[in-house]
């Protein structure tokens, strides 16, 4: 079963926030967070199986997700 872990950090912090087996209603929660936190934190939605982190993550800031931002920017 794939459970996604919520995972908010700054410069020098990570700290679990929430978790969830439904990718859309944690990504909900993270936006929801983000909006409330503005540009303090990130935020990072991992992608879990069998108790493994499969390292699929999402990224969220300022209310929006920014993955496709942060792929954009690598390549």
């Amino acid at each position: 079963m794939k459970i996604y872990k919520l995972n908010k950090y700054d410069w020098v912090h990570d700290f679990y926030c929430y978790e969830g087996t439904d990718p859309e209603k944690v990504a909900q929660k993270a936006i929801e967070l983000s909006t409330e936190s503005g540009d303090f934190y990130t935020y990072r939605m991992e992608t879990w199986e069998n108790g493994e982190l499969k390292f699929q993550f999402r990224f969220f800031q300022n209310g929006r997700e920014l993955t496709s931002d942060l792929i954009k920017a690598f390549l």
